[in-house]
């Protein structure tokens, strides 16, 4: 059994062009009329291995419609997800839009904030941006990231971004504010 499940992924590993030139050839082999067999000189040739060519037929038609279905299933994902994606950066509350702006009108590449932030946990959540280090600089926070895909997104479409309130703070930021209320 492990034999069979090796060699059938090694045929999914075969180019899908290669499987395409394959199924050309072997069609050509069987089904041309024997007037072309003749002058293509396959006439002899396909009687003698019709046994073996007649699977093999049905074996690479079937992994080549099965590759072309998983490619097209792989690109319709992709394109959902893309317009999922896209979908997050285009109902983004006011405090995620704030956490959002010095990545791209202040062209930030990283911005400090504590682990506990909420709204920046929310937007790593959705994906838009990432933790860049697990090392903090104390109450300096932790450096987060723009996704490289949300920062072409919203540089093409800076008005997502209209309407933003707050901005992300540094825990020490916010111990000094805290300090300052009381």
């Amino acid at each position: 059994m492990q034999k069979i499940a090796n060699f059938l992924e090694w045929l999914w590993k075969i180019p899908i062009l290669f499987l395409m030139a394959v199924l050309l050839i072997l069609g050509i082999i069987l089904f041309v009329g024997d007037e072309w067999a003749k002058a293509l000189a396959v006439d002899a040739f396909r009687t003698e291995y019709r046994v073996f060519l007649g699977p093999t037929f049905i074996v690479v038609t079937v992994i080549s419609i099965a590759r072309i279905l998983s490619s097209l299933s792989n690109i319709i994902t992709a394109k959902k997800y893309e317009r999922n994606r896209n979908q997050h950066l285009h109902a983004l509350t006011p405090e995620e839009k704030g956490y959002l702006v010095p990545y791209i009108r202040n062209k930030k590449s990283t911005v400090h904030i504590g682990l506990e932030d909420g709204i920046m946990a929310g937007l790593v959540h959705k994906e838009i941006t990432y933790l860049a280090s697990n090392t903090s600089i104390g109450l300096g926070g932790f450096a987060y990231n723009l996704q490289p895909w949300a920062r072409e997104y919203l540089e093409k479409h800076r008005n997502l971004l209209d309407g933003h309130i707050g901005r992300p703070r540094t825990p020490e930021e916010k111990l000094r504010r805290e300090v300052r209320n009381r």
